[in-house]
């Protein structure tokens, strides 16, 4: 097994992982959110940000770790665009070894931290981070709004109005 700094050879490959993520994904999700992963790694190639991947034995990529510095919110900071590993190697410790390179590679740049999020019901993709040492600090929350698109909650909005309903509500006696 090696894992390495991805190339811009390996993108097919690379994509091909993303798509497999989100479908594992979209069991516990609403939504997809491949369109937000590969937007993410567009950036860190476009940034000369490293993407780490493993290949198997026989040379074809089997894993993908991502995170990646935003500069426009965080110098300091990076945001987890994902861990995957192809289920014929999980719990090998392929993760492990790819969350550790991206870990040296960041460090290295000055990154402090790096923020992660767990798909709901990866319980052992949560272990396996909480024992490489991240901590939970909060938790992502949710809400899906009941209107199917923006032309709707404008009407719905507008309905609301008419009805008597101001878009605000103002608090005078707040308790203390």
């Amino acid at each position: 097994m090696i894992v390495r700094v991805a190339t811009e050879e390996d993108w097919p490959a690379i994509k091909k992982m993303v798509r497999w993520l989100d479908s594992e994904n979209l069991k516990h999700r609403q939504k997809s959110v491949e369109t937000d992963i590969v937007a993410g790694l567009l950036h860190a190639f476009r940034t000369d940000q490293e993407i780490i991947v493993a290949e198997g034995p026989n040379g074809d990529l089997v894993g993908f770790c991502a995170w990646v510095v935003l500069p426009r919110f965080s110098e300091t900071d990076a945001m987890g665009l994902g861990t995957w590993v192809h289920p014929s190697f999980q719990r090998s410790g392929i993760g492990r070894h790819m969350r550790q390179l991206a870990a040296r590679k960041l460090e290295a740049r000055g990154v402090r931290s790096v923020v992660g999020v767990a798909a709901a019901g990866n319980e052992a993709g949560l272990r396996s981070v909480l024992e490489d040492g991240f901590l939970i600090t909060g938790y992502v929350v949710k809400k899906e709004l009941r209107h199917e698109g923006r032309q709707e909650g404008i009407e719905r909005e507008q309905v609301g109005q008419r009805q008597g309903d101001g878009p605000e509500e103002l608090l005078t006696d707040v308790p203390v």
